[in-house]
């Protein structure tokens, strides 16, 4: 068997791995680096142009700052509605008791008033020259039917006296001159007195007294009425009206 050797020609002939270039001396081969080369690094990502830690913080403050708005919104919405709720609420009554006693120069008066209650109050006070006067309301204190077995009352303002006969539920109609508002039967009559004082004679010959203070004075402007005349009596209404006669 014969082995067939190669021929090359010129243009087939392999090129050389080195060239030689001193006798003696070779050029190695370059060699293929064999260690590990890293990836070249991608930049960092953004949102909106922005780098992902300041874009989430961005929101976050945001976030904040709308919920503070908000809430500050409700509360003011709150604190007004709840204004509006308690100037529309209607005022809470408050029921007083009081009891005076009231120093007279002719005698001592006592009188006790009640009001309509939600809640009750008691005071007691003494008239005197140096303290000031503390006065009932509601229904006044009227010592009726025991009045009219009193005997004769007398006023006595200055060096004149004036003498009165009491009678409960006894009235004088449709001869007023005249309203004021007192707070026991003793002030009505010394309110009669008191006229004929200033006014120079007796034109006052009677003082009609209401208890029921709160009524008599919303509908007839006071509860103790000064009388000119005596011809038109009632009798019957009660121990919560009294008259006092004038005596001549």
């Amino acid at each position: 068997m014969e082995v067939s050797h190669a021929h090359y020609s010129q243009e087939q002939k392999p090129q050389q791995l080195y060239t030689p270039i001193q006798s003696g001396l070779e050029v190695a081969p370059q060699q293929t680096s064999s260690y590990y080369q890293y990836p070249p690094q991608q930049g960092e990502r953004t949102i909106f142009g922005l780098r992902r830690t300041t874009f989430f913080l961005s929101v976050a403050l945001a976030v904040v700052i709308i919920a503070a708005a908000v809430g500050g919104g409700v509360g003011g919405t709150l604190a007004v509605q709840n204004a509006r709720n308690s100037a529309k609420a209607p005022a809470a009554t408050t029921t007083v008791t009081v009891t005076a006693t009231v120093g007279q120069s002719t005698g001592t008066t006592s009188s006790t008033g009640t009001a309509s209650s939600t809640g009750t109050t008691s005071s007691t006070g003494t008239a005197t020259a140096t303290s000031g006067l503390v006065v009932p309301t509601g229904v006044l204190a009227l010592d009726c039917p025991a009045l009219a077995n009193a005997g004769t009352q007398t006023i006595t303002l200055g060096d004149s006296s004036w003498h009165f006969t009491p009678s409960c539920g006894t009235d004088f109609v449709y001869h007023d001159i005249g309203a004021v508002i007192v707070y026991s039967f003793h002030d009505c009559m010394q309110a009669c007195a008191a006229h004929n004082h200033f006014y120079g004679e007796n034109q006052c010959v009677v003082a009609h007294f209401s208890a029921e203070m709160t009524n008599a004075i919303a509908n007839d402007y006071g509860n103790c009425w000064l009388k000119n005349a005596t011809e038109t009596v009632i009798v019957g209404g009660g121990d919560l009206v009294a008259s006092a006669q004038l005596v001549t």
